[in-house]
């Protein structure tokens, strides 16, 4: 597809008259082409972004995914953690039910599968290392091996037992109790910290300390991998956490309550190193006064305002925002 030149000087007028036609019609092809080498080129870069914007949304479904896994980890830890330290005892299978999700839980059959198979697992791998190393141990090690195997199968038998109990209506409506850790100041340090949030996050801070009323423990997480806050958990939402610790059978220390931008965000470790901290320092107090009449009483109060001032109306909400 080229023009035709001609030579004007040698060109006779038909000559030239048939060129002009051929190089019309040879210009009209070539923006017919180029015309569909753009839409061509559309459509690719069309293709290109709808391509991009999967690849966006496959990578987005594959980290919740990740991030959904997680999370079920974390909580299993969470639970397993109490589960492996308990000792054969006459009330085991109390101490068991005490540490359980309650069943209200959504991903409660899961988690305690996960348990079960948890306990599996140290059956196995106790049982592999008799294998190995049968002829090196002591009559002594024998019988604390077979012991632990016992015990972990036990455990496994009860919490089949507690899946199949009907609980009774006063377990139904047994929930967990809050003590609050104090500042320097002797303020209940969350009321503070709730005092001075954004509003918009008040609902989401409700359900969180209602899942620790109830058991069911959202999103929960021990940490483990900074020796100085290990040991203590946290529930979260979108932004939003709550970090506690267990100090009795349903007694539970309510250490802080913040607000994280993202996963990346490393501002708030300082402060909460410094807040666990301080919470350790009156752990053993917090403890010894559990059986204390007044102590329960004053904690109680300091809950009911805790939920009082979650439940603000939404008119309140606005007085608080234009403040």
């Amino acid at each position: 597809m080229e023009y035709t030149i001609v030579d004007l000087e040698k060109t006779t007028q038909l000559e030239l008259s048939d060129a002009i036609e051929q190089n019309r019609k040879t210009a009209k092809l070539m923006r017919q082409e180029i015309d569909k080498l753009k839409q061509a080129n559309k459509s690719y870069e069309l293709n290109k972004k709808e391509e991009k914007e999967e690849a966006i949304l496959l990578i987005e479904e594959e980290k919740n995914k990740m991030d959904s896994d997680n999370d079920f980890f974390n909580e299993v830890d969470y639970y397993f953690n109490f589960l492996d330290i308990i000792n054969l005892s006459d009330n085991i299978k109390e101490e068991i039910r005490s540490i359980l999700p309650s069943d209200k839980k959504t991903n409660y059959d899961n988690i305690i599968m996960s348990l079960k198979m948890g306990l599996l697992k140290n059956i196995k791998d106790i049982k592999d290392l008799l294998e190995e190393e049968k002829e090196a141990l002591s009559k002594e090690d024998l019988e604390e091996f077979k012991a632990e195997i016992n015990l972990n199968q036990k455990k496994i038998d009860i919490i089949t037992e507690i899946e199949k109990d009907n609980t009774t209506t006063s377990e139904k409506s047994l929930k967990n109790n809050f003590f609050f850790v104090t500042t320097a100041g002797g303020n209940a340090r969350v009321i503070d910290e709730i005092n001075d949030m954004d509003v918009d996050y008040l609902e989401s801070f409700k359900g969180l300390f209602e899942s620790i009323t109830d058991g069911t423990f959202k999103n929960v997480k021990r940490f483990n991998s900074n020796n100085k806050i290990s040991g203590i958990s946290e529930v979260k939402d979108f932004k939003t956490r709550v970090v506690f610790d267990r100090i009795g059978k349903h007694d539970y220390a309510i250490i802080t309550a913040f607000t994280k931008k993202s996963n990346n965000d490393k501002g708030y470790l300082i402060s909460l190193e410094l807040k666990i901290k301080n919470y350790l320092n009156q752990k053993e107090k917090m403890i010894s006064l559990l059986n204390n009449d007044d102590f329960r009483k004053e904690n109680h109060l300091l809950e009911q305002e805790l939920y009082n001032k979650l439940s603000i109306s939404n008119k309140e909400k606005e007085l608080r925002k234009e403040k």
